[in-house]
């Protein structure tokens, strides 16, 4: 992301309660968990990158039902099942839990996101807050 961007995503994220538990969905280099710690932070992702990342697929992570208070996708919907994701976030977020997601602008205007708030809509997410910043966009929303 670009400067402005990532800074104001770390900035939300940096003020999530620290009693809060965060599931970092295609966490990549794990740097949510660099920063916050593995008591806080479970990772996911295709490949494990350490012994502290959990190697799945999105669609289906070993964690229990309702047991992350915040999911983040940072440039992770990837692939054609990405819906499938959101779903799965939806079950491991606990009640009134938060999802952000954040990715490029074309993703969601033209590309493989075009229908990224219809699908949070049809998964029980309402969305409260949108921004964009240049190339790229940052939606918060909240579980049912």
């Amino acid at each position: 992301m670009d400067h402005r961007s990532s800074g104001e995503n770390y900035t939300k994220i940096i003020k999530i309660s620290p009693r809060l538990r965060i599931g970092d969905f295609g966490c990549g280099k794990a740097k949510i968990m660099e920063i916050f710690g593995i008591d806080r932070v479970a990772s996911f992702d295709h490949v494990a990158i350490n012994d502290k990342v959990i190697a799945c697929n999105m669609r289906s992570v070993p964690i229990e039902d309702g047991s992350l208070d915040v999911v983040i996708f940072c440039l992770s919907l990837m692939g054609k099942n990405w819906h499938e994701y959101i779903k799965e976030a939806n079950r491991c977020l606990m009640s009134t839990g938060t999802l952000l997601v954040s990715g490029t602008v074309n993703a969601i205007e033209e590309g493989r996101l075009f229908r990224l708030k219809e699908i949070l809509s049809e998964n029980s997410f309402d969305i409260y807050k949108e921004e964009q910043w240049d190339v790229f966009f940052y939606i918060e929303a909240r579980k049912r």
